[in-house]
């Protein structure tokens, strides 16, 4: 598989050009359209212009930012990549019922018999990842060995095909053919500092109802030294749509105002990921009023073990270090990333260039938020398949 690239930045967003780009490739089947426009007029334009008048089979959402070998990091930008080859891809939406998720992927499963590889993107706020969670783990379950790779919309969410823009649904691309890999990594470590551990006593595929035996709300509070009110604030705070721009605009104005944010937002729990490396616990809602259960971004069953978490900048841009040495000689590589990275490395964007030099083929990164897939076989239903703060790479060979 070949894949070609083009960047459009926030004063030249170009449909027209864009839909010349990817047909002029005679053997283009599959194209990838990530829009981080702000301006949700221009960017809606620019969609509806393709979905009108692109021929080539495409998928498309919105992200907060990309990152590819010609243009580095991008903010306010399309970046579009072309998939060529000897590969058969079908594309298909489905609309989320977040009432009945287990109905949602009963109408999934049928449409993906025989598929290798499968590319989603979901429309849905970051507050409902958790059900995006409960219907990929029972499409994986059905097909242990089909590879999903794919990502949250940014919001306010839409994904895009040929045949329109759509909210509440996902989408999928069907591939058959290429020879891939998936990667799965993130830039968190257990603090060696710190070897409490916290145990969830009862939980359901929603909610995580008591740590150590006692309510999570109370004992998550107790935990983070913080009262519900200021843990949801912050989270909402989090979930904004610009909120990466927010947040770098607070690192280069006031580092007291950012280093206090960064504080409390790096006295995160975690989960084991694979081998030592962890997965961040996003705590997106605790019930205040009546302190019942506490919302995650993905599944964490009874008995999971939660252990404090420590990273630095240099951990998090260390992530791409791992994915060079695994896979320095590829054809083309597809990253999700966890929106909230930049954050964590500081905005940092000259180091992640120079760490992206060592790529000698094409890939585009794009910050997201909430990032699927896991590595395979899937092993059961109790393996989350939506992560966070994570980088999940899909490598074509």
């Amino acid at each position: 598989m070949d894949m070609k690239l083009i960047v459009q930045k926030k004063d030249k967003p170009d449909a027209e050009k864009a839909i010349k780009f990817i047909e002029k490739y005679k053997k283009a089947k599959l194209a990838i359209v990530h829009s981080s426009i702000k301006d949700e007029v221009v960017s809606l334009d620019y969609f509806d212009h393709l979905v009108k008048n692109l021929k080539t089979p495409f998928i498309g959402t919105r992200v907060s930012g990309t990152v590819t070998p010609k243009e580095g990091y991008c903010e306010d930008a399309v970046a579009i990549a072309v998939l060529c080859g000897n590969f058969d891809v079908k594309v298909f939406h489905e609309p989320i019922d977040f009432k009945d998720p287990e109905k949602t992927a009963n109408e999934i499963i049928p449409r993906l018999e025989g598929s290798e590889l499968c590319l989603v993107y979901s429309a849905n706020y970051y507050k409902q990842n958790v059900f995006i969670d409960a219907i990929l783990r029972r499409v994986q379950y059905k097909f242990p060995d089909l590879q999903i790779w794919g990502m949250v919309s940014a919001p306010p969410p839409i994904v895009v095909t040929n045949e329109g823009i759509h909210g509440n649904t996902m989408v999928f691309a069907a591939i058959n053919g290429p020879d891939f890999y998936f990667d799965l990594d993130s830039g968190f470590k257990f603090d060696e500092n710190e070897d409490t551990e916290f145990v969830v006593t009862r939980a359901d595929e929603y909610y995580i109802y008591e740590i150590e035996g006692k309510n999570a709300v109370e004992e998550y509070s107790k935990i983070q030294h913080m009262q519900p009110y200021f843990i949801n604030m912050l989270h909402n705070l989090s979930s904004r749509p610009d909120v990466v721009k927010l947040f770098k605009i607070l690192s280069k104005l006031n580092e007291v105002l950012y280093e206090g944010i960064m504080q409390m937002l790096m006295k995160p729990l975690g989960t084991d990921l694979n081998g030592g490396v962890a997965e961040i616990l996003f705590a997106l809602g605790l019930d205040e009023k009546n302190k019942r259960h506490m919302l995650t971004q993905s599944y964490k069953t009874k008995g999971s073990v939660l252990r404090h978490l420590s990273t630095s900048p240099k951990n998090q841009l260390a992530v791409y270090d791992r994915l060079y040495k695994r896979f320095p000689k590829e054809k083309a590589m597809l990253v999700s990333s966890c929106g909230m990275r930049p954050f964590w490395f500081n905005f940092d964007f000259e180091a992640l260039e120079k760490k992206l030099s060592k790529f000698k083929y094409p890939f585009l990164i794009s910050h997201v938020f909430g990032g699927f897939g896991t590595d395979l076989p899937y092993k059961g239903l109790e393996q989350n398949v939506v992560h966070g703060g994570t980088v999940k790479a899909l490598i074509f060979r």
